[in-house]
């Protein structure tokens, strides 16, 4: 079924069948001759495996299996893309429900949200220069740093929605002078075309974001 996922934005998304979840968790070894040491180490390592495991469970918790898979699948989707924005729309819930018998109805389908992809540097003509660098009257390019995490929960008006967005950097090392800050989402919209940066219709905050339409 995931083989016919599609990037257009007037095509949908398909839901996979099953879940799946993976969680690594680093033990360090202990040292020491005496009992003592022993001891002080192994108290060590339990906060630590403590710690460790109450972070992952609080991440764990953000996101529902059937949310986690949907936007796992949607991140490899958007990965593949070659324009610099658009949306990836989730199923639609009445033509699934038609071929589906009365029986394997599920809701669920119904609060899966839209996300919206956000790969500046792909638009054509557009280069990226450092919003920080450039406030100081230098010129420094950015270069790519990967994908966020996860994408950013948007609160909207009527429906909440997900952003992906690259992340770039201003490097900083032996051939580059940067300021060696890290740049996604809303962080770049003035050193963008306005064509361009007038697309982005959130405001993120350090953990999520709100749409326009609530913060005007």
């Amino acid at each position: 079924m995931l083989d016919d996922l599609s990037l257009d934005e007037s095509e949908e998304l398909v839901l996979p069948d099953s879940t799946s979840c993976e969680s690594d968790t680093d033990d360090s070894d202990i040292e020491g001759n005496d009992s003592a040491t022993i001891s002080s180490g192994s108290n060590r390592r339990r906060k630590q495996k403590k710690k460790h495991g109450e972070k992952s469970e609080k991440n764990g918790k953000s996101l529902n299996p059937l949310l986690r898979e949907y936007i796992d699948h949607t991140k490899a989707i958007i990965k593949k893309k070659s324009d610099a924005l658009g949306w990836c729309h989730p199923p639609d819930v009445y033509s699934e429900w038609q071929s589906e018998s009365l029986n394997s109805l599920s809701p669920a389908p119904c609060y899966l949200p839209k996300v919206f992809y956000w790969i500046p540097h792909q638009a054509r003509g557009v280069k990226l220069y450092c919003p920080t660098c450039r406030a100081e009257g230098k010129s420094r390019p950015l270069a790519e740093k990967g994908w966020g995490n996860d994408p950013r929960r948007v609160t909207d008006i009527d429906q909440n929605w997900y952003l992906y967005s690259r992340q770039y950097v201003c490097k900083k090392d032996y051939s580059h002078h940067g300021c060696g800050k890290r740049f996604l989402g809303s962080m770049l919209l003035d050193v963008l075309p306005a064509g361009l940066s007038g697309q982005f219709s959130a405001f993120l905050t350090r953990r999520s974001g709100i749409s326009l339409e609530c913060s005007a």
